[in-house]
């Protein structure tokens, strides 16, 4: 008989559809535009524990043409949060376009993955991205490439994950719930980092309601290739 507990990782137990990471994502194209938004807005997406630390946020769209889950193409948007002083980020949207990165993300980490049609090209002088779900198209990004730009401008720091497993029995609480802390390595290739000026739109949805992040000032728009790391995540709040 198979030990559940100690031989296996996760289901399907005799096919089991992903590793353990740490995961990598290699030569991906990621485009960023980093704005400011309402308060009161991030207030109502930010879970407990977590705290308001400003009005920034950044819209995220990005393709990797290689990754230990496949090709993927994922879409998100990022609040700054604050969670016993440290200064970080979460994720209250995150839309991913293959299965084997979706489902490990939800189920290992706890990422609120969807899935979504994504696409991130270069029109002349412009970069886009767009996401799309149904008949919708949630968000669109644009920015130039107009100069070097500096990652470390951006306002990132470690994730913070709201990790729910529902319970099988009826009216139950979540049989996991618990808060994620994860640090990530993401590495932009030399000289292939840029900034310039940045745009974005949402579409009106109450299904995906991104467009209440709607930006009040734009900063800037940002266009870079990188090499990623995702390692196992830190428990440090269980609810």
């Amino acid at each position: 008989m198979q030990n559940i507990k100690h031989d296996k990782y996760t289901i399907p137990i005799s096919s089991p559809l992903y590793f353990k990471p740490p995961w990598y994502s290699l030569d991906t194209e990621v485009q960023m535009v980093h704005y400011e938004t309402k308060r009161e807005i991030i207030e109502t997406l930010l879970p407990e524990p977590l705290e308001y630390h400003s009005n920034e946020v950044i819209a995220w769209v990005s393709s990797a043409p290689f990754s230990t889950h496949g090709p993927l193409d994922e879409a998100a948007i990022f609040l700054t949060c604050k969670f016993e002083g440290v200064q970080g980020v979460y994720e209250p949207f995150v839309y991913c376009d293959q299965e084997v990165a979706l489902v490990s993300g939800r189920e290992v980490i706890g990422w609120a993955k969807k899935p979504g049609e994504i696409n991130l090209k270069m029109y002349g002088e412009t970069v886009r991205g767009e996401l799309r779900r149904g008949c919708t198209q949630l968000m669109s990004l644009a920015c130039t490439v107009d100069v070097q730009g500096d990652p470390d401008e951006l306002p990132f720091g470690p994730e913070f994950i709201v990790k729910l497993i529902p319970s099988a029995e009826e009216d139950s609480p979540a049989e996991v719930a618990q808060l994620v802390k994860m640090e990530s390595a993401m590495t932009p290739k030399p000289g292939k980092f840029f900034k310039g000026k940045g745009s974005v739109c949402f579409e009106r949805d109450n299904i995906d309601p991104l467009y209440t992040l709607e930006p009040v000032k734009i900063i800037a728009g940002y266009y870079g290739v990188f090499d990623m790391v995702l390692p196992n995540g830190k428990i440090v709040y269980t609810y």
